[in-house]
């Protein structure tokens, strides 16, 4: 635990190299200064039911035998814990919320459980649905680092986005990618702020097939045999050459997805500039359209982003938005703070993220290697080993493994 600085802790820094902390906000704007008596009160509460929670799990008798946990006391706990977390929220302020989109967009998630919480798409799906609910979000920034995914889940994260803007303003930051699949999730938000050298664009749809049948029949002798139920069934087969009505039929799908998200671009983008200029917006569009990328400083140029800066900028723009979209005091600073992206899992009830959002990442971390071999009731080294794959799946910019053996003969978006 991080105890609060004061000056003498750093009496031996150049005066204007010492932390200073930031004053309180009232509801008019004007510094306050917080409750002593509330802080320690709170922080109490807060420290006992913890403690009072994890101590017991720390002990060798904490099931009813050995290796197993007792389900309705560890239930109690859970439900101990949601009521403090909904009694912190109730005293929280308004605040902005940061939400990062991190590496290749498909459905696939992690084992269920205390400790589970859905990777990529999944979990930044359920965030955006959950800050649209929180009356104390006043407008979300999407951080967004994608080099696209499967089809069928990049119109899941567009349509969260766009039930999000109906309750309060979205602004996407991109850092160094946001293609296909990741500018289907961008389009639907209020701004799109880039950095000059962010690659953006990538507007279309590919599939994409191996014929292995020199390889394998030829050189090696390997011939396959397939029994199918119908002429379509083995469509995208590696060891055949693909027939005419395959292709016909795989175009045609193409088509159609290309069409959804050229249809989702143009209204994204179109809302955004006077009637005058949606002719000549919307043929911009269309002429890049066709698969290619861009940087961010020609993404502004063409229209397919607003402005270019980091994610500071980024926040700032959502701050204005958020000042005029809840008529708020116009000098009114918003915070930006992370958004827990799975409201049910137990790192969740702690205020902690397996995203890396929060400075407490490291605690996190030694949270889940001391409570999840308990509650999971796996050995250590399998835990760790599990806990290790997961962190570098949600680390990984690429499609993983497992995705692309899941997706062979799907529709993907376009990756880098």
């Amino acid at each position: 635990m991080m105890m609060p600085f004061t000056k003498d802790d750093h009496a031996d820094l150049p005066e204007d190299l010492r932390p200073t902390k930031r004053p309180a906000y009232s509801p008019s704007g004007q510094p306050v200064q917080p409750s002593l008596f509330g802080k320690l009160l709170l922080g109490l509460v807060a420290l006992s039911v913890v403690v009072g929670f994890i101590a017991p799990l720390l002990q060798p008798n904490h099931g009813k035998t050995e290796g197993t946990v007792d389900a309705t006391a560890l239930k109690n706990d859970v439900d101990k814990l949601k009521a403090l977390k909904g009694a912190m929220k109730a005293v929280k302020e308004d605040h902005l919320a940061l939400i990062r989109l991190d590496g290749a967009i498909d459905s696939s998630a992690s084992e269920g459980g205390i400790f589970a919480e859905e990777a990529g798409a999944q979990q930044v799906r359920k965030a955006l649905d959950a800050a649209a609910k929180d009356d104390k979000v006043k407008g979300v920034l999407l951080i967004v680092n994608s080099p696209g995914g499967t089809v069928g889940m990049s119109q899941e994260l567009n349509y969260a986005v766009k039930r999000l803007k109906k309750t309060k303003p979205v602004v996407v930051s991109v850092t160094d990618m946001c293609a296909s699949g990741g500018y289907y999730t961008a389009v639907a938000a209020d701004k799109i702020v880039v950095n000059e050298g962010s690659l953006i664009g990538s507007i279309g749809v590919i599939i994409h097939a191996t014929n292995m049948k020199r390889l394998l029949s030829d050189k090696l002798g390997i011939d396959d045999m397939t029994i199918k139920s119908g002429k379509f069934k083995d469509i995208l087969s590696q060891s055949r050459p693909m027939r005419e009505d395959e292709r016909v039929l795989l175009q045609k799908l193409v088509d159609e997805s290309y069409q959804a998200f050229l249809r989702t671009v143009l209204e994204g983008r179109l809302d955004k500039v006077a009637p005058a200029e949606k002719a000549a917006l919307e043929a911009r569009l269309r002429a890049f359209a066709d698969g290619r990328v861009t940087n961010g400083s020609d993404a502004v140029k063409i229209g397919i982003a607003d402005e270019v800066g980091d994610w500071h900028d980024a926040k700032e723009t959502l701050n204005k938005l958020a000042l005029t979209f809840f008529n708020l005091k116009s000098d009114t600073k918003l915070e930006l703070e992370p958004f827990s992206t799975s409201s049910d899992s137990f790192l969740s009830l702690l205020g902690l993220s397996s995203q890396g959002n929060s400075p407490s990442g490291m605690l996190q971390t030694g949270i889940l290697g001391k409570l999840g071999e308990l509650l999971s009731q796996k050995p250590s080294a399998e835990s760790a080993v599990a806990l290790q794959a997961v962190l570098a799946q949600q680390a990984n910019t690429m499609p993983s493994a497992s995705f692309v053996q899941n997706h062979t003969n799907q529709p993907l978006w376009f990756y880098q």
